[in-house]
């Protein structure tokens, strides 16, 4: 089959590049208008990627059309037909076309994120359909725009208690809150920040950490360091995609963080741990590729976005709003005829013009790698 191997330069017929991304007003609400797409009431798209030499072309789906010539294979895409689509569609989409060896490993989220910005969407559809529900499946795809904050206890005696008892648990499905008392045994914690770069000249990423901030509660005092004490995130050298799954009503695990050589590895192994059930663990995968978390320390998905020139760490799934209070403006909508944002297009950062007297501006989902100003 052919491989296609998805390019920075992509072409498009009857086209025009503008110098920004666009959000505008429609009647039936708002639609984020990429730099190449002419048109808010485009609804059909197509545009072409390099391939490389192989033997049969991929197949077409009801919803995305290919086509293959010499190298070159040619998409089309209409808006409705996309929109209608389940959440997590093309992420979905795209891995299938990996495991029936079209489209070269690790291809397949740059693809999805292409197919996602070639027309006029709803910001919100547009991100719904590279990431299903998380709370719903129960894993998290851990990409390169994806960070790690592991935060773990320092203690004097491993095994031995953290925490006093009683302690009180409230919340909702999606947060809980857990107030109680710290025990003799713990020292303190650290939060260890880990990212992921591209393997040179391979497919695929190599987790490292970043930094560890390691706070004492005997001094509260906060130092950081270049590692942890604990290496928690430990993989072997071929390791090259990453998949973490939660503790939730469908497992009996804290949580695991399993990988891979190829994405299609890396699917196999997540469908022999969602057929073991509650009683999954590591012994149903390559033990060597599955790392099982302590129940005492978190793993949390992460993205990075840049706001008045300071990184800013927030959670998978935060709105621009998000962005703005973690930078600490209480009151996002004052700022916005100063706001100034920036969203990834074709590996640039591209500015994103919106009327400043709408506020949709501050429900945009973020994916990492947007750049707001205000100052």
């Amino acid at each position: 089959m052919k491989r296609i191997v998805v390019c920075a330069f992509l072409a498009c017929s009857g086209c025009a590049v503008h110098l920004n991304w666009r959000l505008v007003k429609q009647d039936s609400g708002h639609v984020l208008i990429p730099p190449d797409v002419r048109h808010p009431d485009q609804t059909r798209r197509t545009f072409t990627v390099d391939i490389a030499p192989a033997l049969a072309p991929c197949p077409s789906s009801g919803v995305i059309a290919i086509k293959s010539r010499g190298t070159r294979a040619r998409f089309t895409v209409t808006r409705d037909d996309l929109s209608k689509q389940p959440n997590g569609y093309l992420a979905a989409w795209a891995s299938q076309l990996e495991r029936e060896n079209c489209l070269a490993p690790g291809e397949g989220s740059k693809l999805a994120a292409r197919i996602a910005e070639s027309v006029p969407l709803d910001p919100t559809a547009a991100s719904r359909l590279l990431y299903p529900d998380e709370r719903q499946t129960t894993a998290v795809d851990i990409g390169l725009q994806t960070y790690l904050q592991v935060v773990s206890p320092l203690v004097r005696e491993r095994g031995a208690p953290i925490l006093e008892s009683p302690s009180t648990l409230t919340g909702t499905d999606a947060a809980l809150t857990l107030t109680t008392k710290a025990a003799d045994n713990l020292l303190g914690y650290e939060k260890t920040l880990y990212s992921l770069k591209p393997k040179p000249g391979h497919a695929g990423y190599t987790i490292a950490p970043v930094y560890t901030d390691r706070r004492l509660v005997a001094t509260g005092a906060t130092d950081r360091h270049p590692a942890p004490t604990t290496d928690y995130l430990q993989f072997p050298p071929d390791a090259a995609f990453y998949r973490l799954f939660y503790e939730s009503w469908r497992n009996d695990f804290s949580a695991l963080v399993i990988a891979a050589r190829t994405p299609t590895d890396l699917d196999q192994a997540t469908d022999k741990l969602q057929a073991s059930g509650a009683s999954a663990s590591c012994q149903d995968v390559n033990n060597e590729m599955c790392l099982q978390i302590p129940k005492d320390v978190a793993v949390n998905p992460m993205i990075s976005v840049t706001v008045n020139g300071d990184d800013v760490l927030l959670n998978r799934g935060s709105r621009l709003a998000n962005a703005i209070t973690a930078a600490g403006d209480k009151n996002p909508g004052a700022i916005l005829p100063k706001l100034r944002v920036s969203k990834p297009w074709n590996g640039r950062a591209v500015p994103l013009s919106f009327d400043p007297a709408d506020a949709a501006i501050l429900t945009l989902p973020l994916h990492g790698g947007e750049i707001v100003n205000w100052r």
